[in-house]
This record gives structure tokens, sequence and C-alpha cells, in this order.
């Protein structure tokens, strides 16, 4: 079992948008949720993920109370691609999806050669690698989010968790990121 949740309310601000969810993430599955604009389904990925603090109810992640972990343990498991394109970031490609790899080392500490690895393998499968060297801020808007796909591929992390990452890609994009989703859930990767 991997990410799990028991009797979960989930809101923000004192207000609770979706309550006594019941969920389990399993590796190697793939699980998706659907519902309208404003239902909560962000919300829900925030507790998930233990950004924001459940109402009620308790996640677990691989058994372990996910309150009761730090930041990078987290981060070591469960990877995020948040719905929209965050900010104009000055970095380049490659910088940016290095920034997976923080959860294997320190914040200090220069990329390993495994991190140059799972960089240039997370670049690649995106098919992202012609634009390794162009800044963030200067590329479209899909290719952005394919950018905050393959930094949280090159993460490793056990569990992917995703936020709308087709919204914004063309039909060719999409599908490839629903190819990427399946050959990571063949890998016994959660998603």
């Amino acid at each position: 079992m991997g990410l799990q949740a028991d009797a979960l309310s989930v809101g923000y601000r004192g207000h609770v948008v979706a309550s006594q969810i019941n969920l389990t993430l399993n590796l190697g599955e793939v699980v998706c949720l659907l519902g309208p604009n404003g239902s909560g389904k962000t919300t829900l990925l925030n507790t998930l993920l233990g950004v924001a603090p459940p109402c009620a109810g308790v996640v677990k992640l691989f058994g372990q109370t996910l309150s009761q972990m730090t930041a990078q343990q987290r981060a070591r498991h469960i990877a995020y691609v948040p719905q929209a394109t965050i900010g104009e970031f000055a970095f380049r490609v490659h910088e940016l999806v290095q920034m997976g790899r923080l959860s294997h080392r320190g914040v200090w500490t220069g990329p390993t050669r495994a991190d140059a690895a799972a960089v240039a393998a997370a670049l690649d499968q995106l098919k992202l690698t012609p634009l390794a060297q162009a800044r963030y801020a200067e590329i479209s808007g899909g290719e952005r989010q394919l950018v905050l796909i393959a930094r949280a591929l090159a993460q490793g992390a056990s569990l992917l968790l995703m936020d709308e990452p087709t919204a914004s890609l063309d039909i060719a994009n999409q599908w490839l990121v629903l190819q990427q989703i399946r050959r990571l859930a063949k890998a016994g990767v959660g998603v």
C-alpha cells in the first residue's frame, strides 16, 4: 500500500469542502479523480501531499502518518505536478528539472552523477532535451507544463500526484504524457 486516506475531510480557512474521503493509491496503480471546478480536487491533493493539514481524518504514506514525516521524507516518496504553470523563473529548463532531485541530497550539496542521469532521462522521456538550456520563462505554456512533469519524473518518487497535467498541452503532448503515465504504472509507480 502506498498512500491512504481514512475518513479524510479537507478544506481551507476553516471551510470544509469535502469530507469522509477514503482513498488508497497503491504502487503500480493509476487513479483518476474527476469532479467539477471548485469541488475540492486540488485541496484534496494538497492534503495528500502534506501541504495542507486535514480538517479531520488521517493520511498515511506507506503506513506512517503523513503529519509525522518531514517535507524531505515525503518528497522522497511523492512527486507533484501542479495544476498551473508556476511563476516566471529565471532558471534554465535543466536547472528547474534538477530541482526535483533536492529530496535526494541537501540544498547546499551540488548535483551528483545520479542526479544528472535522472535529469537527462526525464528530459529525454518528454522530448525536452533540445530545450535543456532554454530559459523557463521564455518557452510556451505547454512546454512549461512538460518541464514540471519532467521535474517530477526526475524526482524518482514511487508516487506521482498530478493536478490536471494535460490541461495546457496540445493533443500530441497530451498523448505523450498519458504514455508516460502508463509507463510509470508498469514500472510500479502509483499515479
